[in-house]
């Protein structure tokens, strides 16, 4: 079990930094291209189309492809109180919140994968770029699959022990 969470975060891992960089060459490309564009009175036009969709496409990757990382690390914890804790009841607990937090991702999943089926059926395509819609929510019913499966697999590992920071 810990080869395979290890195996998904790394995975998770990548995805959340290739989001990160799209995000940050998006808005670095739309921001040089709007320079340029003003700096040439519009004779020259390298403004990215779609751009604002592909910022907020690569803002949600990054997000839900960090998410497992924090699944496993602990989202929530009030250190103060968690330290004054007997170790057994601060492991169950924290077991607790992993596995709600895991049946609440899979809900997510769930629900999500039924929209993305929806989507598809109907046709329907983002507003800029006209990306089949369905794909999109469909990439977010797997990720939010994968936080699910991270949680879970923490919580049945005894909460507590944490992987170290992503390389």
């Amino acid at each position: 079990m810990a080869a395979l969470l290890a195996g998904l975060l790394r995975v998770t891992d990548a995805l959340a930094r290739l989001g990160l960089v799209a995000l940050l060459g998006v808005v670095a490309w739309t921001v040089l291209g709007r320079a340029v564009f003003g700096a040439t009175g519009g004779a020259v036009d390298p403004i990215l189309p779609g751009g604002i969709e592909l910022a907020s496409h690569a803002l949600m990757v990054t997000i839900l492809c960090a998410l497992p990382r924090a699944a496993v690390g602990g989202l929530v914890r009030v250190e103060i109180l968690a330290a004054r804790l007997p170790r057994r009841l601060a492991r169950g607990l924290e077991r607790l919140w992993a596995a709600g937090f895991g049946l609440f991702a899979a809900t997510v999943a769930v629900l999500l994968g039924g929209e993305a089926r929806l989507q598809l059926a109907r046709g329907d395509a983002t507003q800029d770029l006209a990306l089949p819609l369905g794909y999109v929510t469909g990439g977010a019913a797997v990720a939010a699959g994968l936080i699910a499966l991270a949680a879970l697999v923490h919580a049945a590992r005894g909460g507590g022990a944490r992987p170290g920071p992503a390389p």
